[in-house]
């Protein structure tokens, strides 16, 4: 059966609506073309196999559950594979395509397309292949939406080159950003997290969580739990929350903020700033010219290396400006030059 038309089409066993009402019996397999509106074309209640092909428009093509063959056309079309062993192209546009169960070839050609899939399982990712529920193979895909469940899952995107949005669910989890820019959730769970290149967005959510920003310019917001988190390359920005968090920035000109516990926060290389807000907490400015803020509780204000400047908030605090020319102030404690700390 073929038919082609400037309309919505729904397809079943028994009925195609559209530019008509028609009744069918035995159909096998089926033809859809849309024009030069914005259509929907959805065989998602059919049995047979289909091919769907949009027009100009920003067109929604939902396949059926076995092998179909989806064309978005013009447009930012959304290209919804069925469970079968699926071809889709996106065509011209930003366009989205969405696998699922099956082994499927997903084509964006030009545009800035994204790929989208929501699993309880393991999903690996590379800028040819997705390995999760099947194996699909990938090109022209520039950006990536993984969201996995509430089982212990692992999500690889090392080796995309592409941003992503990695999403997973109670379990505790592994996440792996890609070289692009990632925004990551980990959600409750104890999980572990590395951002890898990119400027990465990270969110710990719940849990006791191990989060790694890696190379670029990152901003980690841990959420509650005790976790540990590093910044590493680049000019970070650290939040920890509820729970007593260790958090270093290393590298970079970064900035920590220890929010609620008695946390530990190390600035390392660079010019940092440094706030342990409530809680007593430990601040260590290491080298560079930095800026260490107590809060309203007992703090340990380290400068260490470098010209900084340290504000006691004025609770009682011990402190120390270590080398460098240092200005201290707000400070309710006698300075000794001579503290130090092991973690």
């Amino acid at each position: 059966m073929v038919e082609i038309a400037d309309a919505d089409f729904v397809l079943t066993d028994d009925a195609l609506s559209g530019s008509g009402a028609d009744s069918m019996t035995k159909i096998e397999a089926a033809q859809l073309t849309g024009g030069a509106s914005s259509n929907r074309l959805d065989a998602s209640s059919f049995s047979g196999s289909v091919k769907l092909k949009g027009g100009a428009g920003n067109d929604l093509l939902i396949g059926s559950a076995q092998d179909d063959v989806l064309i978005g056309g013009g447009g930012d079309d959304r290209l919804e594979a069925g469970s079968g062993n699926d071809v889709a192209f996106g065509g011209t546009g930003d366009d989205k395509l969405i696998g699922a169960a099956g082994n499927d070839t997903l084509n964006g050609q030009s545009g800035k397309d994204t790929i989208l899939v929501t699993v309880d399982s393991d999903l690996t990712l590379s800028d040819r292949q997705l390995t999760g529920e099947g194996t699909d193979r990938l090109t022209a895909v520039e950006m990536a939406r993984l969201s996995t469940g509430a089982s212990d899952n692992r999500i690889d995107a090392r080796e995309f080159s592409g941003g992503t949005t990695l999403l997973s669910g109670a379990g505790n989890d592994i996440i792996l950003g890609g070289s692009g820019d990632d925004r990551i959730n980990g959600g409750d769970g104890d999980d572990q997290i590395v951002g890898n290149a990119g400027h990465d967005f990270v969110k710990g959510s719940n849990g006791n969580d191990s989060i790694n920003g890696n190379d670029g310019d990152d901003t980690i917001d841990a959420g509650g739990g005790n976790d540990i988190i590093a910044g590493d390359a680049g000019s970070d920005e650290l939040h920890g929350g509820e729970g007593t968090d260790t958090m270093q920035g290393d590298a970079g000109n970064d900035s920590l903020s220890g929010q609620e516990g008695n946390d530990i926060l190390v600035g390392g290389n660079g010019d940092d700033q440094i706030f342990g807000n409530a809680g007593a907490d430990v601040l260590l400015g290491g080298d560079g010219s930095d800026t260490l803020k107590g809060g309203s509780s007992p703090d340990i204000l380290l400068g260490e290396n470098g010209d900084d400047v340290i504000d006691g908030q004025g609770s009682v605090d011990a402190v120390s400006g270590g080398l460098g020319e240092d200005t201290l102030t707000a400070l309710t404690a006698e300075i000794n030059e001579n503290l130090t700390f092991r973690f």
